[in-house]
């Protein structure tokens, strides 16, 4: 469901009692425009949160790494596609992707840069590849540390 609230902006004071500063930093103090309102997309909602407070919190607990640590490192190990030569990023991936660069000599002796492999953002893939990637760190979980799949966030994530 989408709402939008209609806003005016006089002297760098909002008109709905709001002030949100990073909503409104870029803006000029005299202004008018439509805030939309949407619901979040749930099942990616609990994805995220199941991820990143159940599951990694289990695997830094176990691994003696940080959340991040481990974030990168099942990032590296289970999100990591590389290209073929020539080939080129998902435009869908390649505004957040990390992205692994290498020198080449070509044929007229200049060096240039190619990327040769990428890790997209968690936040750009699909549902369901969201969902492949953390099974497979679960798997990974419940191999090494017998890791608990039961869980009401994993539901309502839907994995």
């Amino acid at each position: 469901m989408k709402k939008e609230i209609t806003f005016e902006r006089v002297n760098g004071k909002s008109k709905l009692g709001i002030n949100p500063s990073d909503f409104y930093k870029g803006l000029p103090d005299n202004c008018n425009g439509i805030i939309t309102i949407e619901d979040i997309d749930n099942v990616k909602f609990f994805q995220h949160k199941y991820y990143r407070g159940e599951l990694l919190e289990y695997c830094s607990l176990n691994s003696g790494m940080t959340k991040e640590e481990c974030h990168e490192y099942f990032k590296s190990q289970y999100l990591c596609f590389r290209l073929a030569e020539g080939e080129k990023i998902p435009s869908k991936y390649s505004r957040r992707a990390k992205i692994y660069v290498r020198e080449t000599v070509n044929a007229d002796g200049e060096t240039i840069e190619q990327a040769y492999k990428y890790i997209p953002s968690m936040g750009d893939l699909s549902y369901q590849d969201a969902a492949d990637f953390i099974q497979k760190v679960e798997l990974l979980a419940v191999e090494m540390w017998q890791y608990s799949t039961s869980s009401g966030l994993r539901e309502k994530a839907q994995i």
